[in-house]
């Protein structure tokens, strides 16, 4: 639904600005402004350790390792990127499985909300390598 508080118009070109801007306003401009509905609060409950083992045909494993941290309007925020940079840096011991034959593939990832986010160390082992990713993504992120 076009609404007047969400709606961008973007006019390109070699253009008559005020032709161009009474148009505009004949046809848009008989839109009402509305007001938005209030945001839902997020109320966060404690995180309880889960742990999932799948079966799969896959010639390899996976290993994901997730932790909530703190979003984007968090004054702690930034603090949380610093940890996910280092966390996926492929200078640090996470990555470093991969060089050594422990892991195919190994990083650390960010995904945030306002309210939220969601840090997650993955990993691609040979069957039998879980064990190990597991433990060096816990022990990067102390």
């Amino acid at each position: 639904m076009v609404r007047a508080h969400n709606a961008i118009l973007v006019i390109a070109g070699d253009i008559d600005a005020p032709k161009v801007l009474a148009t505009v306003k004949e046809l848009f401009g008989g839109i009402a402004a509305q007001t938005l509905s209030a945001k839902p609060e997020v109320k966060l409950e404690p995180v309880t350790k889960e742990t999932l083992h799948l079966t799969t045909d896959l010639p390899y494993g996976l290993a994901v390792e997730a932790f909530r941290l703190p979003g984007s309007d968090s004054a702690d925020f930034a603090a949380a990127q610093v940890l996910a940079d280092v966390l996926d840096s492929q200078r640090g011991s996470l990555y470093a499985l991969v060089p050594e034959g422990s892991a195919l593939s190994a990083g650390f990832e960010l995904s945030s909300l306002p309210a939220v986010s969601l840090g997650y160390g993955a990993g691609a082992f040979p069957r039998r390598g879980w064990r190990r990713i597991a433990r060096e993504s816990r022990q990067d992120s102390r």
